[in-house]
């Protein structure tokens, strides 16, 4: 059809124009313009004159007459596809977007591209005799022109989504599918056909037709097609069956040598079309699921092949393909198919249970992973449904197949265990592994995946015997390095492969083990739940995460941190009790099977460790994986049970953080993936507020001893509950979580105290130059608006003075909640609760004297500076007014406190009134008086309000040089946690657990190494009294104070 404009193709020669110089300069122009720039390069891949050699070739395998081609014209049709492809598949973006529109859009060529696709699958199948050089020639022009195709519409989407629909609808129309299928049965039949083996040269003929045959496969299977197409797809696949005859093919060439590459890339095709099938029936069931829920009815699919009407006519699909090259075919396994869920899922069973397909992909997947652990292929054993044999893999296996294949796998798995109709269906199937081989095979690949990141050598297995698991395990053991004696040799996947088969290889892990009913869980199944976790310690190592020059991406880290929550979720099962009130821990006296499990695989060390990794990089794959775990609930039972060694390196971890953080992070919006330490210190003991015990366990005492072996017993002395409406018993798990409390709130609350006294100070500081600004702009009569300031100037407030409830949302809300959190934890965690809030106790008497627990004022409560603490909240309430009714927990406990400070330690705040250089000056009485206006209307009792004028009296009298005697001390009752009795002092604290002493340099922040309880301590080589982690923390502790003591005790010494 003769053409009125010449066109370009994707090169420079033009093809049918007479050369005009004004066409040149436009197109020159449009070069500058075009987002696709570089694509007018070099010669044009696709010519003219492809319109009508393509349809002189369709013609060649018709039954009509046809003009075939010449050498020479052939072997232009060869270097253009070839050159479009390379540009299609390897080329830059650029190239391929300039490809995709030129293919896609232009009607001709993409005409010109589907005859090419027609032609190849419709050539007779090789059967073994010796072909002419124009056949061979014919068939590799039909070979590149199938992975053109596969590659157009494998494009991303931004490319062309209308004109890859076009395509794909033009694909199936022409029965691509229904002549391919014809194609692999008669090279099948081929390759069976006498007792010999088939030679080489007709396997790789034959894995050639497979390849063809699955670019269009795998590329109409990929998201983003439409629902229409892809459930004609999907009808195609069950009534051809070509799924089953491309495995079939490739199980019967799996022992011929010599087909090695041409078999890795038909079977990595096999098994990317497996996985995206996989994915896709999921996809489809919870579509049609939504759909019932809502009313929809599910997509219709479009005009189809009449294999596909007689399917959905309500006839099997192996009938309507009857005799796909001569002999009926299988119809998959006994779950195949089910009546209730609609026909394109049900199509898609059938196809994903073909025993052919299942075993080529298993079969290839076991050589694959042979291969990444470095040692020989497994041969496969047990008969083949397709063959009648045993499948003999392939000697030769090029490693650029390993992934798809792998990926393919590791889908197959994760389908058959998801929930639903589909995965009961796939599981059932036929030649899936069990629950707990699975498990294991699962193990097993994330093993060598894990050791294929540091160039290991042979991975070792799932735990023998059961899979009891254990320290004989090497599923996840060790898997960050390679075994003593193994070759070590070049990695064999790509980074982004590599994260991809980790994340699938947990999430089917995680999948198999939520789903396993509780009844189930014994034998073999903690054994393999413990190396569940050694394999997550090593997939979420600095090698694995970081590997490669592109950073994890974004999803990926997501997908991790809920893979490692939903873990610690399922081992933590059974641990939780919930009632009217809301949900509540059980802490059982002995852990459960899931809770063992996890603590004998390293559930405290691989946190340990990310926290570690998060402190030293914020910005890191570590921080962002824990940032996505809400791994602070699962803490509690892990540090109630776990060993006390672990525990304590944890808490020691977690101090070292909050000593990193800075006090910015407070005056942020939401705690960010930086702030990890500070997430973990303010959610885990209000987590273990809502601690419950069983009833029939008994509680320790306050001054027992439970060492290590009290530790280990059953039972404990007697002690009633220490709060009203608490738990009424404790365990000994409870005894256990004390003592690591009374590690960890020693040292988190002072380190809590600074930091947020230190935000308050910045804070303050923004402030006042907001306020002056203000008062510049308001002088200047530039506007108003900016905020306005009362009398007293410092005691102002930005929005003006109509009330605390109007200021609410302009205030650091992080830092009002830092300040409520420990405020209120040094009050409730307080062992003399009790005497505070005794009216008849003698208020003249010191504190150390009314307690035997009278460490917690010099060891938590002068550390943590309560009184300059109490004044910062003092100033910031004045400044800054948040909402009483939002914020009325941090205005009741900081009024708690300073009634409590006022009655019990008057000196410390008169001699803080008297020094206005001391961080306690906040102690004003303006912002004692703005203290009780803003609780004026919140139903505070007389005598709280009685004090606090009373203080702000004697704030004024002291302020001036002046005595003030207060009328009255005021007493507010006190509701400590439940292990606030049992508390002890840290050292006494690590006597019992049996721990080491803790770096001597109160100042440590080190993060070295990947645990505390890996560290060896140096003592001091002159008193030998101090420890330290590290020669940097010698150093800095000897010039901060430790060398006047140290000698000191050489002369008492």
């Amino acid at each position: 059809m003769p053409r009125p404009v010449a066109r370009r193709g994707l090169g420079g020669r033009r093809r049918g124009g007479s050369g005009d110089a004004h066409e040149e300069k436009e197109e020159e122009a449009s070069n500058n313009t075009n987002s696709a720039a570089g694509w007018h390069n070099g010669p044009a891949p696709l010519p003219r004159s492809l319109q009508d050699w393509s349809g002189r070739l369709l013609q060649s395998v018709g039954t009509g007459p046809a003009i075939p081609l010449t050498r020479d014209e052939l072997q232009q049709v060869q270097d253009a596809l070839e050159r479009a492809d390379a540009r299609a598949f390897f080329g830059e973006e650029r190239l391929r977007f300039a490809t995709a529109v030129e293919v896609l859009f232009d009607e001709e060529l993409r005409a010109s591209l589907l005859r090419l696709v027609a032609f190849a699958v419709r050539l007779p199948a090789p059967d073994g005799g010796v072909e002419t050089p124009d056949r061979q020639q014919q068939r590799e022009v039909g070979f590149i022109a199938c992975r053109l195709a596969g590659s157009m519409l494998e494009l991303s989407a931004r490319f062309g989504p209308e004109g890859q629909q076009e395509f794909a609808a033009s694909l199936l129309r022409m029965q691509t599918l229904h002549a391919a299928a014809r194609q692999l049965a008669a090279g099948a039949a081929a390759l069976e056909r006498g007792p010999a083996p088939p030679s080489p040269a007709l396997c790789v003929a034959c894995l050639r037709c497979v390849s063809q045959a699955l670019c269009s496969v795998t590329g109409m299977s990929k998201p983003g097609l439409d629902a229409a197409i892809q459930a004609t797809l999907v009808g195609d696949l069950a009534a051809t069956h070509v799924l089953e005859h491309a495995a079939r093919v490739l199980l019967l060439t799996a022992a011929t040598p010599g087909a090695g590459a041409e078999r890795s890339r038909a079977g990595s095709l096999l098994a990317t079309a497996y996985a995206d099938l996989s994915v896709l029936s999921i996809c489809f069931a919870k579509e049609t699921s939504a759909d019932a829920a809502s009313g929809a009815s599910p997509p219709a699919a479009t005009e189809g092949a009449p294999e596909l009407a007689a399917a959905r006519a309500g006839r099997p699909a192996a009938a309507a393909a009857t005799a796909v090259g001569g002999q009926p075919l299988p119809s998959g396994g006994a779950g195949a198919s089910s009546s209730t869920e609609p026909l394109p899922v049900q199509q898609l069973i059938q196809v994903l249970t073909g025993p052919c397909v299942r075993h080529a992909v298993f079969v290839l997947g076991l050589g694959a992973l042979g291969e990444l652990e470095g040692g020989a292929e497994e041969r496969g054993g047990g008969p083949c449904a397709c063959t009648g044999a045993g499948p003999r893999p392939a000697e030769e296996t090029p490693g650029s197949g390993l992934a798809p294949v792998l990926h393919a796998v590791v889908q197959s798995l994760r389908a058959a265990a998801a929930p639903g109709i589909v995965g009961e269906a796939l599981a059932g199937g036929g030649n899936i592994p069990r629950s707990l081989a699975a498990m294991r095979l699962l193990l097993r690949l994330g093993s060598a995946v894990a050791r294929d990141a540091v160039g290991g050598g042979q991975a070792a297995g799932p735990s023998e015997g059961g899979g009891a698991g254990g320290s004989g395990s090497g599923a996840g053991a060790g898997a960050g390095g390679h075994s003593g004696g193994a070759p070590v040799h070049t990695p064999r996947l790509s980074a982004s492969c590599r994260m991809a088969l980790a994340e699938g290889v947990l999430a089917g892990l995680l999948q198999r083990v939520m789903l396993t009913p509780p009844s189930s869980r014994q034998g073999p199944w903690p054994g393999l739940v413990e190396d569940t976790w050694r394999l997550t310690a090593a997939l979420l190592g600095r090698e694995v995460l970081c590997a490669g020059t592109t950073p994890l991406s974004e999803a990926h880290r997501t997908l991790l941190g809920s893979h490692l929550q939903d873990l610690l979720v399922a081992c933590c099962h059974g641990l939780t009790v919930a009632d009217d009130e809301g949900i509540w821990w059980r802490l059982s006296p002995a852990p459960t099977p899931g809770l063992s499990a996890a603590l004998a695989g390293g559930a405290l060390p691989l946190l340990e460790r990310l926290l570690r990794r998060a402190g030293e990089d914020p910005a890191g794959p570590e921080a962002s994986i824990l940032h996505h775990a809400s791994y602070q609930e699962a803490l509690l039972p892990l540090l109630a049970h776990g060993e006390p060694l672990q525990a304590g390196a944890l808490v020691a971890t977690v101090t070292k953080l909050l000593r990193r953080t800075e006090p910015g992070v407070l005056l942020r919006g939401d705690l960010d993936q930086a702030c990890s330490g500070l997430f973990l210190v303010g959610n885990l003991p209000v987590e273990a507020c809502g601690i419950r015990f069983p009833d029939s366990v008994a509680a320790p005492a306050a001054d027992s001893d439970p060492s290590p072996a009290a530790l280990a017993s059953d039972t404990l002395p007697d002690m009633a509950s220490p709060s009203p409406g608490g738990p009424h018993a404790a365990s000994p798990a409870a005894g256990r979580l004390a003592l690591v409390l009374s590690l960890a709130l020693p040292e988190w609350l002072p380190e809590l105290s600074r930091l947020v006294r230190e935000a308050a100070a910045v804070d303050e500081a923004a402030w006042a130059e907001e306020q002056e600004r203000a008062q510049v702009q308001e002088a200047s009569g530039a506007g108003g608006g900016a905020g306005s300031v009362e009398a007293g100037g410092e005691g102002g407030c930005v929005g003006g003075a109509e009330g605390a409830a109007a200021t609410s949302a302009a205030g650091p809300e992080l830092l009002y909640a830092s300040f409520k959190l420990v405020l209120e934890q040094l009050d409730s965690s307080d062992p003399r609760a009790n005497v505070w809030a005794d009216p008849r106790a003698d208020v003249s008497a010191p504190p150390e004297a009314a307690d035997a627990s009278a460490w917690w004022w010099g060891t938590v409560l002068e550390a943590s500076d309560v009184v300059g603490l109490v004044g910062a909240a003092l100033r910031l309430l004045e400044r800054r007014r948040p909402c009483t009714e939002e914020w009325v927990e941090l205005y009741v406990a900081t009024v708690y406190w300073a009634l409590r400070l006022f009655d019990f330690h008057r000196g410390d705040l008169r001699c803080a009134c008297a020094d206005p250089a001391s961080p306690s000056a906040c102690w004003r009485p303006e912002a004692v008086r703005a203290l009780a206006g803003a609780m004026s209307g919140g139903g505070l009792e007389e005598f709280v309000v009685d004090g606090l004028d009373e203080l702000a009296r004697c704030l004024e009298a002291w302020a001036a040089g002046e005595e003030a005697d207060p009328s009255s001390a005021t007493f507010i009752p006190s509701e400590p946690h439940w292990w606030a009795p049992l508390l002890v002092p840290p050292t006494e604290a690590r006597r019992r657990l049996g721990l080491p002493p803790a770096c001597s340099n109160p100042a440590c922040a080190s993060l070295a190494g990947d645990s505390e309880a890996g560290l060896r301590r140096q003592q001091c080589g002159r008193c030998g009294r101090a420890s330290y982690c590290c020669r940097e923390c010698q150093v800095a502790h000897w010039k901060a104070g430790h060398k006047e003591a140290c000698g000191k005790a050489a002369v008492v010494e």
